[in-house]
């Protein structure tokens, strides 16, 4: 079972197709069924609609990995405006299946601030409460290592006035790792 090029119209179509439940519950081969129609997608995230995406995240409580990048006292964050959030916000993504915080560091480090991160050193956790439109996840405050200029944001050595909601509790955790910088 192949995906034609245009996966989201396959997937849309194939979930359709395949679940038709009156009591809003999967049976066992239905859950089978739907992992395998995932495993044809790789990386399955960015390639899933948005609604079957909320849909599947909102059953779960996923683990996100956020960036904490300090150089000379300050702390790199960038922007967000999307339909979720609109604001300043640590850079982070979420943790695929089998991915290490290091390796989840690295591929988002690459992709949102064009920087190789050589460590990433887990110090702190918030459970982010549904707050927001999307779900309930657990981020994951990464300290980094790296290399090059982040791009793509500013330094920070105060909390930005329009710092996400739901990473206001980051900052606590953030602003002592700043003045050992």
């Amino acid at each position: 079972m192949n995906p034609p090029d245009d996966s989201f119209e396959w997937l849309v179509h194939e979930v359709r197709k395949l679940f038709k439940v009156s009591n809003g519950e999967l049976s066992e081969t239905e859950w089978r069924s739907l992992d395998e129609l995932f495993k044809e997608i790789i990386p399955p995230a960015p390639h899933i609609p948005a609604a079957l995406w909320l849909t599947v995240m909102s059953r779960a409580v996923p683990t996100s990995i956020e960036l904490v990048l300090i150089r000379d006292g300050k702390v790199f964050l960038t922007r967000r405006d999307d339909a979720y959030f609109k604001g300043t916000h640590f850079p982070g993504s979420y943790l695929a299946p089998g991915e290490t915080f290091l390796q989840a560091a690295r591929r988002c480090a690459e992709r949102e601030v064009k920087i190789d991160v050589t460590a990433a050193e887990p110090f702190g956790v918030a459970v982010n409460h549904p707050v927001h439109n999307r779900f309930h996840d657990c981020s994951v405050l990464l300290k980094c290592a790296f290399e090059s200029i982040p791009q793509g944001g500013e330094w920070y050595d105060k909390k930005p006035a329009d710092l996400l909601a739901v990473q206001q509790e980051y900052w606590t955790q953030v602003e002592p790792l700043l003045s050992r910088a």
